[in-house]
């Protein structure tokens, strides 16, 4: 072989490998080794699923309420070491509806409505039970909760029509509360998310009850760095319409945003300083996120239920397999997360 057919065949080889060197390369960076999630048929077929809740030492329950018909009025289930989950008996309420969860190492507080004002349930991991709690005096209905530490948290609740938001504190999951702090902001906007990374510092995400109006913000952001005596507008996301299944931890913050040209996941730094988001190839209904911040994102597009998962800055599209329908909840612990359809529970670590 000539010394120009040589070069011409080293050059052609050289090129080969850096094109597969290339392509390892951005099938690492790019898309990480997808995870296959597995569903499970819940215990209950009368009441479905709407709930779930993790806590950070990965015991998970998930959870719902029903008002049709005459049959049980709440469900529930827990998740065994094992991978089974098994049924778990709920408190009698009359006419629960359960909208927030949130929870620490051993235990998770659980919130909503009732036909008596404010709802709690306290979920104990070990052994696994449910217990109706009292509230603090005079709520009439849970926003959202957001456990910081061993039994300490922050709830936000209503006293009567919307708009009328207040932030109390627990400090022994829901046995006493704090002296409510009244949300002068709140008039005329919808919490739609609560995180606290301490006792001082939380943030607050709200939509106002009427989005169609041109001049008033229809969402917002309210920082407190004092236990909610003070709070503090900070940006939003461009073009945001709604913020929904917000998480922070001392570093950032996650949130889903919906607005007019799809809907995005968000994340800030610190404690909600500037936004970065990413537009997603799906319609998620929820996400949560583990303390290390990584995250799982459930919902739907046109070919059925979808489920995502974060790897540092990036997002991968995981596989699921029996998903009869979409995913509506999900909560994660220190490493796994637990997902909730109608009718259907998965756990997995992302």
């Amino acid at each position: 072989m000539s010394r120009a057919g040589r070069s011409r065949r080293r050059a052609g080889s050289a090129a080969a490998l850096l094109a597969a060197g290339l392509a390892l390369a951005a099938c690492n960076s790019a898309t990480a080794a997808r995870v296959i999630v597995v569903g499970l048929p819940s215990t209950s077929i009368e009441v479905p699923l709407s709930l779930t809740a993790c806590t950070t030492a990965n015991s998970c329950v998930a959870l719902g309420t029903s008002s049709v018909g005459s049959g049980p009025s709440a469900t529930a289930e827990f998740r065994r070491t094992s991978g089974l989950w098994v049924a778990l008996r709920t408190p009698d309420t009359t006419s629960p509806i359960l909208t927030s969860a949130s929870c620490w190492r051993s235990g998770c507080l659980i919130g909503g409505t009732s036909a008596t004002g404010d709802l709690f349930w306290r979920y104990q991991a070990a052994p696994p039970s449910l217990s109706a709690i009292a509230g603090p005096a005079l709520g009439a209905s849970v926003s959202a909760v957001s456990c910081y530490a061993a039994s300490q948290c922050a709830v936000v609740d209503s006293t009567g029509p919307v708009g009328d938001s207040r932030l109390v504190v627990t400090t022994d999951g829901g046995s006493t509360w704090s002296t409510p702090e009244d949300l002068a902001w709140s008039p005329s906007y919808v919490v739609t998310g609560l995180a606290c990374v301490n006792t001082l510092d939380c943030l607050i995400t709200a939509t106002h009850v009427d989005t169609n109006l041109a001049y008033t913000n229809p969402v917002i952001i309210e920082v407190t760095r004092s236990g909610g005596i003070t709070w503090q507008s900070i940006p939003v996301p461009s073009g945001a319409t709604a913020l929904t299944s917000l998480s922070c931890n001392p570093h950032h913050c996650d949130a889903l945003v919906s607005t007019s040209a799809g809907d995005e996941w968000a994340r800030s730094r610190a404690l909600g300083r500037g936004w970065s988001v990413r537009r997603l190839s799906g319609s998620p209904t929820a996400m949560a996120c583990t303390p290390s911040g990584r995250c799982v994102l459930v919902g739907s597009t046109h070919l059925g239920p979808w489920l995502a998962s974060t790897r540092a800055t990036s997002l991968a599209v995981d596989e699921l397999r029996y998903a009869p329908s979409p995913f509506t909840a999900v909560a994660c612990g220190a490493s796994r997360c637990s997902l909730s359809a109608p009718s259907t529970v998965a756990s997995f670590v992302p």
